[in-house]
């Protein structure tokens, strides 16, 4: 996983919190669970229609989860024990 990756948080009732690092083209999600996932290989044109959308939740179901072989995505489960 990509460390350091600065979340900020976003208005939905699925999605807490949201970070994108550019460089490695990483997504970080935080759901509301306080469960975090972070994509990989997605492009900064795509963390920018997601956090612009009017439904992040809606968009980032099917753009991005349900691209699990375009973006494929690992589960912080360190995040789980801080808990």
């Amino acid at each position: 996983m990509v460390s350091g990756i600065a979340r900020h948080q976003v208005s939905s009732s699925s999605i807490y919190e949201v970070g994108y690092d550019e460089k490695n083209q990483v997504l970080e999600v935080m759901f509301t669970s306080k469960a975090i996932y972070q994509y990989k290989n997605v492009p900064k044109a795509i963390y920018e229609e997601f956090i612009g959308a009017p439904s992040l939740g809606t968009y980032f179901l099917n753009n991005i989860r349900d691209n699990n072989t375009k973006y494929p995505f690992e589960r912080d489960v360190t995040s789980e024990k801080k808990k």
